[in-house]
């Protein structure tokens, strides 16, 4: 138990600095920027009695227990309902938990802590506004119709997988508070700019706060929350195992896996953007920031992520920019002088190992076949795709297997087809399609602001399609994507739908 004390007391330490950070980035604290009362000092504490609950306590019964009892004391303010979502979404890793069955059934119900964090926060909410016309119920939308399409896949997956009636409801109960209730809030509530902006400055608080755990990890090869599904008897695995490059050991975090990790540090960088923007920082609190989230990005030693950061950054600086040539002259000069700089610092082949694609002639190889094998599986059930259980097993996919006995499916793309056929497919690439135009759609005739929250969320967009190419949609991947459709969502569609009535 020492040991998770030590690193209690390690992660207590960061997130204070965290906190730090974040308040002087913006100069004000949280309650003085029109958040409802919501200040580092309440943050503090209730992010320290969430972990206790981990690392001291050890159980995550009394962590969901802690969750709820929270939740009563913060909704006293509704408004804070999504800020407060998105906190605890992102302090904690995914565990589950299984509530015990009798008269022979194995277990009543998985109980996740998502859907803990969602039924305690968000679904009050969905509940208030589902019959309300003026929320535009869920459902009027042909996005929220790709979702429900979406969503039913999942269920019917897991109908496939296990042949079980009952197994298909538990999986539909939880999938509900997993993906439609958070969805259905977010994206209604989202049309407000106050709960807009909370959700990116407290991205950019909990990704202040993951960037100093990455650097520590990277340094001292310690992985923090590792051990932690054990201790509180997570009947999932929410922890990576020891995974190095270049010599050092990639930093999880929280986090599932090294890549969701990175994932959530380019997240991470779109909210210190939107921020830096907004709120208008001091030159050093803007700069150290940001070269602590790319420090924490760079820990992770993920491909696919560290170019999804640069594609962010090329998408909205030059692509979606004010002031084209001159930001692309900037990130020319700043690119050259970080290659040159890991060059001097020997870095150079760690650094042409993080570019997807380009690294060791063996994964490339592995998902040039991956995508060649897949697409022949998935040619001879194009619509529907297949059951896990089959596909894994067809000659094609059998002949990746790697020296763990595992076949790592490492483009969501490629997983989508195989799992859903083209039934799951084109509803997911159509969403961010959509998005993606309407809200380009309202960032060329609007005030500054929304022009900066609408060019973050298209970058972002373009970000993550490029990611899943590189991993699958796994941990807080999954969530993560869908608050940021969700958020387009309240930029793009709703102000129109609103305004027309």
């Amino acid at each position: 138990m020492l040991v998770y004390i030590k690193a209690f007391v390690v992660l207590s330490g960061f997130f204070v600095i965290a906190s730090t950070l974040n308040r002087f980035f913006h100069g004000k604290d949280l309650d003085e920027l029109g958040f409802f009362g919501v200040n580092t000092k309440k943050i503090i504490i209730v992010w320290l009695s969430i972990t206790a609950c981990v690392f001291v306590l050890q159980s995550i019964w009394l962590l969901y227990i802690g969750v709820i009892v929270a939740s009563l004391s913060l909704r006293k303010n509704p408004d804070n309902d999504v800020l407060w979502f998105v906190f605890f979404l992102l302090i904690m890793p995914l565990y589950e938990a299984h509530i015990p069955g009798f008269a022979g059934i194995e277990y009543l119900l998985g109980v996740s802590y998502l859907s803990i964090v969602s039924l305690c926060f968000l679904f009050p909410k969905f509940l208030e506004f589902k019959n309300d016309k003026s929320k535009n119920p869920f459902g009027q939308l042909f996005q929220d119709k790709c979702i429900v399409i979406l969503y039913l896949l999942v269920i019917f997956q897991g109908f496939r997988d296990n042949a079980s009636v009952t197994g298909s409801v538990k999986l539909a109960l939880v999938a509900f508070f997993e993906v439609i209730v958070p969805y259905a809030v977010i994206s209604r509530l989202s049309i407000d700019k106050k709960i807009l902006d909370s959700v990116f400055v407290v991205i950019l608080l909990t990704g202040l706060f993951g960037a100093l755990v990455n650097v520590f990890e990277f340094l001292r090869g310690w992985q923090l929350y590792r051990g932690t599904s054990f201790i509180v008897g997570s009947s999932s695995i929410t922890e990576s195992t020891f995974m190095y490059r270049g010599g050092y050991l990639r930093a999880s975090s929280l986090f599932v896996h090294s890549i969701v990790n990175g994932y959530f540090m380019v997240v991470s960088l779109g909210a210190w953007y939107f921020c830096a923007k907004r709120f208008s920082p001091s030159f050093l609190f803007k700069y150290g920031t940001l070269f602590l989230l790319l420090a924490g990005l760079y820990c992770t030693s993920s491909r696919g992520p560290w170019v999804g950061a640069a594609l962010f950054f090329v998408v909205v600086t030059v692509f979606l920019g004010k002031n084209r040539f001159r930001n692309l002259a900037y990130l020319g000069v700043f690119g050259l002088v970080s290659v040159f700089g890991l060059i001097l610092l020997g870095q150079k082949e760690r650094f042409l190992e993080l570019l997807p694609f380009i690294g060791k002639e063996g994964v490339d190889s592995y998902r040039s076949k991956l995508i060649e094998n897949g697409l022949e599986v998935f040619y001879r059930n194009p619509l529907l795709g297949q059951s896990s259980g089959k596909y894994l097993n067809e000659p094609e996919m059998l002949a990746l297997i790697q020296g763990e006995g595992i076949i790592d499916i490492v483009n969501n793309y490629i997983a989508l087809l195989l799992d859903y056929g083209l039934f799951g497919f084109l509803p997911y690439v159509l969403l961010f399609l959509s998005l993606m135009i309407a809200v380009n759609r309202v960032r060329k005739n609007s005030d500054d602001r929304t022009f900066l929250v609408s060019s973050v969320l298209i970058g972002l967009s373009i970000s993550h399609l490029f990611i899943m190419g590189t991993v699958k949609d796994l941990g807080h991947i999954k969530p993560l994507s869908y608050m940021i459709l969700a958020m387009m969502v309240g930029v793009g569609v709703l102000p129109k739908l609103r305004g027309a009535k």
